[in-house]
């Protein structure tokens, strides 16, 4: 048997220990309020199926390369961490945190989409091909629809259903139309659609949604309390390779620090992915420490 092949039939014979299994008491009424949840405006650009980082193979190599789980937030350049896996290793799973709800809506779509077997191309067209007559955001917003309507925790599913009756879940997608498009001005932020990011992985994007490993979690990933319950609910993070990308999290825009993340590092195995600490200068680099607080002058 393939090393691969072997790594995708452990993955799926481990359903019950699942990220979707072991963390979904996360919504559970006496742990959600304690997930840093608290609603945030935008300031930058949010990774809904975006990014504005740049990345490039040999800053972010490491050595040895990660066996375990990433950690990270949005739903852009998270896919790219991907890339940081050695071929014949399949990564334990991929949990994203984010406060955004609609960033959390779009990659529970990604999820769906790949747990359906829907292609990649297929994922591509629905989610960045021109549509005169929206039929495919009426789609999206149908399945969004569906996805927050069977959360069990009534206000984790009306906080969704709020980011979508709003209309914010629409804008945002009406963004992802604009950006896929050839002729458009240049982006002032920056933004790139992620399409090829999901075609070159989504054989591993349908692997690992299959088997339940992909999570994406109403949350905060600086949140002490939040880290702490993964940290108890999937205890086999402590031992090994991980990947936490943390984005731009540390800007002083966002939050103050992340060295609460320390806690699923005890062994000093796993690895930081964060952008560098110069004002909107977004090339993704790597360390073993947890990314230091920027202040902007």
């Amino acid at each position: 048997m393939l090393e691969s092949d072997r790594a995708k039939k452990d993955a799926i014979s481990e359903g019950v220990c699942s990220l979707e299994h072991t963390l979904s008491t996360i919504y559970d009424a006496d742990i959600y309020p304690s997930m840093g949840t608290g609603s945030v405006p935008r300031i930058g650009t949010a990774a809904f199926l975006v990014t504005n980082e740049s990345f490039d193979n040999e800053i972010c190599r490491m050595i040895p390369a990660p066996d375990g789980y990433i950690i990270g937030t949005g739903n852009g350049s998270i896919w790219r961490m991907l890339d940081l896996f050695s071929p014949s290793v399949l990564p334990k799973g991929i949990l994203s945190l984010d406060r955004d709800l609609s960033v959390i809506l779009s990659g529970k779509i990604i999820v769906a989409l790949a747990k359906k077997f829907v292609s990649a191309e297929e994922v591509v067209q629905l989610l960045y091909g021109e549509d005169p007559e929206d039929n495919r955001n009426i789609y999206l917003i149908q399945m969004a629809k569906d996805i927050a309507s069977k959360e069990t925790n009534p206000i984790f599913r009306n906080l969704l259903l709020s980011t979508i009756n709003e209309k914010k879940f629409i804008d945002d997608l009406c963004i992802l139309r604009h950006l896929a498009r050839v002729d458009r001005p240049p982006d002032i932020r920056r933004r790139k659609i992620i399409d090829q990011l999901l075609i070159s992985h989504w054989d591993t994007i349908e692997e690992l949604a299959q088997a339940g490993n992909i999570f994406f979690a109403h949350s905060d990933l600086g949140n002490a309390h939040t880290i702490s319950y993964i940290a108890k609910q999937k205890p086999d993070i402590l031992m090994r390779s991980n990947i936490f990308y943390t984005s731009n999290v540390v800007d002083d825009r966002y939050r103050s620090e992340l060295n609460a993340l320390e806690l699923l590092n005890p062994a000093r195995k796993s690895w930081y992915v964060y952008t560098s600490q110069y004002p909107d200068d977004y090339e993704l680099r790597v360390g073993s420490d947890p990314p230091q607080l920027f202040k902007l002058p």
